[in-house]
């Protein structure tokens, strides 16, 4: 795996990014990732980024210090926060949620 790659899910982990630029990544790199990561791997970096950039670092035995600062951008977060921006999600009294900045889109 690049060694660029490697750092960027380093930085992640360790909470040193903004959560856009791991949409924008994610995007640029999935080519890359596609030809080069398992099925399921991909499809767990890209639902639970997280866990699977821990996996990942732990089996290329490089050493990280992880942080929650973006647990928001795992798809079962419980944060109340959106995954694609991080703010926080607005619930109305009917039990409506809507995202501040619109990024939400609902997938048909």
């Amino acid at each position: 795996m690049r060694e660029d790659v490697i750092d960027f899910l380093k930085s992640l982990l360790e909470g040193r990014l903004q959560g856009s630029e791991w949409h924008e990544w994610l995007q640029v790199n999935d080519p890359y990732l596609r030809e080069n990561l398992s099925p399921g791997s991909f499809l767990r970096l890209k639902f639970h980024p997280l866990a699977e950039a821990k996996s990942i670092l732990e089996e290329k035995e490089v050493a990280f210090d992880a942080s929650d600062s973006l647990e928001w951008l795992d798809i079962d977060s419980r944060s109340g926060r959106c995954r694609y921006c991080g703010e926080q999600l607005d619930h109305n009294k009917a039990g409506w949620t809507w995202y501040p900045k619109g990024c939400f889109r609902l997938m048909v």
